[in-house]
Order: C-alpha cells, then sequence, then structure tokens
C-alpha cells in the first residue's frame, strides 16, 4: 500500500517536472472555501449504501515558484444513505488529506484543473444492537491511509475579484486490510482568494 502510494507520488512529480509552467499566470497565494456535495459509493460499499452528502472545508496554496501548482488540506464529512429497510445502519466517514493541483488552462474566467491527494480517512459505522432494541447502537470506527484523484474546474464570475465558484470530482479509494472502500464524490463551494 505505501509503496503504491510513493510510486504514485513520484510519478505526479516526474510529469509534473515536465510541464511548461512559464504558461502559468500569477493569481492570489491563498484561498479558503466550503463545500457541499454528494457522494456515491462504488464496488462492495454500493452494495449497502446509495448516494449521500458530503461536506466540508479547503484550503489551497500556491507554490511561489510553480505558480500552476497549487497545495491544499481539507476536511470533509462522507455520509452515504443506507439501502437497509429499517435504515437503522449508518456509515459516514471523515477525511482529512493533503493535495498537488495542477492548473491545466490558467487565466481564463474557467480554469480546470486535475488534483490529486492522499489522506486518513476515518470510518464509522453505527448498527442497533439487536432489532428489538434499535435506540442501543454499537459504533465501530476505524482509521485508514486513502488516496484520491480528481479533476476539477474554478469558475471567476466578473462581479467579483476575490470571489470564485469551485466544481471538483474525485475518485477515492481507501485502503483496508481485507478490502478496499471505493467511492466518486462531487462537491462545489464558493472561494474567498487572498
Amino acid at each position: 500500500m505505501r509503496r503504491i502510494a510513493i510510486l504514485v507520488l513520484v510519478t505526479c512529480a516526474l510529469f509534473l517536472s515536465t510541464l511548461d509552467l512559464g504558461l502559468c499566470q500569477e493569481r492570489k497565494i491563498f484561498r479558503i472555501e466550503p463545500v457541499v456535495g454528494a457522494i456515491q459509493p462504488v464496488g462492495d460499499l454500493a452494495d449497502f449504501y446509495q448516494m449521500g452528502l458530503v461536506y466540508g472545508i479547503k484550503g489551497e496554496m500556491e507554490i511561489a515558484e510553480y505558480p500552476c501548482l497549487a497545495l491544499g488540506i481539507g476536511l470533509f464529512f462522507q455520509e452515504p444513505g443506507s439501502k437497509s429497510e429499517n435504515g437503522e445502519t449508518e456509515f459516514s466517514i471523515r477525511q482529512i488529506s493533503g493535495s498537488l493541483s495542477y492548473i491545466i488552462a490558467p487565466g481564463s474566467d474557467f480554469t480546470p484543473y486535475l488534483t490529486f491527494g492522499a489522506g486518513n480517512y476515518r470510518e464509522k459505522v453505527e448498527s442497533p444492537l439487536t432489532e428489538a432494541e434499535p435506540w442501543i447502537k454499537v459504533t465501530t470506527t476505524n482509521q485508514r491511509f486513502g488516496l484520491n484523484l480528481g479533476l476539477g474546474g474554478n469558475l471567476f464570475p466578473d462581479w467579483a475579484e476575490n470571489v470564485g465558484v469551485d466544481l471538483v470530482g474525485k475518485y477515492h479509494v481507501v485502503y483496508e486490510s481485507h478490502s478496499t472502500t471505493k467511492f466518486f464524490d462531487f462537491v462545489g463551494g464558493l472561494f474567498y482568494q487572498f
């Protein structure tokens, strides 16, 4: 698992080192953004859970020497909906992750970007102890390492100099001892640039 993460990071670094970063224009250095969106479980997770809610906050800082690159950190809460008939079992993920983003086409009103992230995913399952006593919950939590890869875009409206809209879709893989948890999330947010 760690070998895969290291291989992905080295591959991204090599790819980014071959790009012509001189095309990038200087932008604001730091941005902060609350986000909200949807999570769509895939794989085994989709057998038990359906589309649900994502919310969180993220910050991003441009790398001064490479204005097309940005480092980010985010705190996100993913809550897919249950497919069980009684809906009593609840599953949630708290994600704290860092990211590296590459701005593909800077300098326009809409700037697409690629993003790669890695971090800690805390999975929590709450289920009733028995069907007769659904108010008594059993809670299980696990800390896992996960990776995510996504494509997004920033929209800069004419009416606001330091405000913009961010839309991004990501694919997440959370590594476990016997399997992996996989899901997509699609989030949007309104950011402010400093």
